[in-house]
């Protein structure tokens, strides 16, 4: 299965022109779950990624102001899953409507797509936690369950587990980063 994963991601970058890291090594701070996950990719500093962001977590869409709680770990979760945008020919509005497609959740009216920069991501440092270190990782999903597969699916990974006294706190460093929230109903 690792070379199967390791093959796709590495077909992706080809093709996309990209550079990443095919090493995945992850850091001490990140939980190693299996030798799977050691195949994932480091997505490149310059591309963007979207969350999907419920309604009632959005605040300003015009002033990409979202509640940090839509960028906390929930039980089970091993890294916040996002879409990398890059992964798809066309505009940012073409890429957009690509990443909708995506999202293997019922999407409400009025929530939003989250649209971070991954090296503004990997850049969040702070005095308050030394260890903390975020990576974005790329994370392909096979086709399952009725949904195709999805070369754009990524995880934010290095993030303090659920309920932890962090993660709220790490969720605020991470909504700092969002720089424009996509309105769902907008997005073809």
């Amino acid at each position: 299965m690792m070379k199967r994963t390791r093959q796709k991601i590495t077909r992706f970058f080809d093709r996309k022109g990209m550079k990443g890291d095919t090493k995945g090594e992850l850091n001490g701070n990140q939980t190693r779950h299996s030798q799977e996950d050691q195949a994932r990719c480091r997505m490149p500093d310059d591309n963007h990624v979207v969350r999907y962001v419920r309604p009632r977590m959005i605040y300003d869409f015009e002033k990409a102001e979202v509640d940090g709680k839509a960028f906390c770990l929930r039980e089970g979760e091993s890294g916040l899953s996002v879409n990398c945008l890059e992964a798809f020919s066309g505009d940012k509005r073409s890429q957009l409507s690509k990443a909708k497609q995506k999202i293997r959740l019922t999407l409400s009216k009025n929530a939003g797509l989250a649209e971070l920069n991954v090296g503004k991501v990997r850049q969040i440092k702070s005095e308050k936690m030394e260890t903390l270190h975020l990576d974005v990782i790329s994370d392909p999903s096979d086709a399952e369950n009725g949904y195709d597969e999805d070369p754009s699916h990524a995880l934010i990974v290095g993030l303090p587990k659920e309920g932890a006294e962090e993660a709220a706190f790490v969720g605020d460093l991470i909504k700092k980063c969002v720089c424009e929230v996509h309105t769902i109903d907008d997005i073809p």
